[in-house]
């Protein structure tokens, strides 16, 4: 009976075991930036975001936003998350500072139609995201 018990005994606690959770979801900290918006004049320039509280992160998705249309970026998941090009834009996360977000627009030259970015981030299972506005030309 005793062997019985051991053996019973044994086996509820392999089973509570096995059903505990192990994954780390919902336990990665929220993302923290320096900043989570960067305004860019007109004539476009060079901007950094850094990341705080982990110390690499990668893009997950950009949404471009030209006068009242958006379009969907998504990076290369089979090969490059640390940058991303479009026509008017570089995002670059630098192999020697994954904690960095640089941001380089280029001239706005169409009048009345501001830019925006809004640059989806993660690090494992927290996700955040960077806001980039640009003035339209005058």
């Amino acid at each position: 009976m005793r062997k019985l018990t051991f053996i019973l005994g044994i086996a509820l606690t392999m089973l509570a075991v096995s059903c505990e959770k192990t994954d780390p979801d919902g336990l990665w900290d929220p993302i923290k930036t320096d900043r989570s918006m960067v305004i860019m004049p007109k004539a476009g320039g060079r901007d950094t975001i850094r990341l705080l509280n982990y110390s690499s992160w990668w893009m997950d998705q950009v949404d471009v936003r030209v006068n009242d249309t958006t379009v969907h970026h998504y990076p290369d998941f089979e090969g490059d998350v640390h940058s991303m090009q479009g026509e008017w834009f570089s995002l670059t996360i630098p192999k020697e500072h994954r904690n960095l977000l640089v941001i380089e627009l280029q001239e706005n030259s169409r009048p009345d139609w501001p830019r925006e970015l809004n640059i989806g981030v993660t690090v494992g299972d927290a996700f955040s995201s960077v806001r980039v506005l640009q003035d339209a030309a005058e």
